[in-house]
């Protein structure tokens, strides 16, 4: 989910996009291709476009208002050789000339129980790769950022993480869906599906 000015924006994961008005009316949808499975939604502001995390095929897919492409981020090459997911990215967020984007796999080996996840940080005009900023989580969701600070869910551990070092709190169940409102943060939790 994510929340502009005007519209609520929802991912039906593997149909569409939903736009929803404040009154939770849906206005437009804007279909997926086939096998894309989107995850994260983030909008940027600058040029009026949406960063989907597309998990099915390991890449970030940016789109205007209409649905065009605008432009793709490869998270590695692994997609292209072996037509299959490795990094299972999902949540995704913006901020100033950066895009982040979390994953539960930086060398793409999770099927193969390496759970070497965290954020990856891309520049937000040449979509080229910068680092790893936030590293050793298990199956992340959820970054956000408040009060100037990049706050993220290690999802298994249920641990709310404060950038890379602090851990505010640990949760029972897996832990995804983050929001704060100033005075208390507010967690999803649930089972991990796999």
């Amino acid at each position: 989910v994510f929340i502009t000015k005007k519209n609520i924006v929802i991912s039906d994961s593997t149909r569409a996009l939903v736009f929803l008005n404040r009154k939770f009316q849906v206005t437009k949808k804007i279909p997926f291709h086939d096998k894309t499975r989107i995850h994260g939604i983030a909008y940027n502001e600058k040029n009026n476009s949406y960063f989907l995390v597309n998990s099915l095929q390991d890449k970030i897919t940016e789109i205007d208002e209409k649905g065009k492409i605008i432009s793709e981020i490869i998270i590695s090459e692994k997609f292209k050789k072996y037509k299959s997911a490795f990094h299972h990215c999902n949540d995704i967020l913006i901020d100033e000339n950066s895009i982040y984007v979390s994953m539960f796999s930086f060398s793409g080996n999770h099927q193969k129980n390496i759970y070497d996840g965290g954020i990856m940080e891309f520049d937000l005009e040449t979509k080229k790769y910068i680092g790893c900023p936030i590293n050793n989580l298990w199956m992340p969701h959820s970054i956000k950022k408040f009060n100037g600070n990049i706050h993220i869910l290690d999802s298994l551990k249920g641990d709310l993480r404060n950038g890379d070092k602090e851990v505010l709190g640990t949760f029972p169940g897996f832990s995804r869906g983050l929001d704060f409102d100033g005075r208390y943060y507010f967690i999803g939790q649930s089972k991990n599906r796999n």
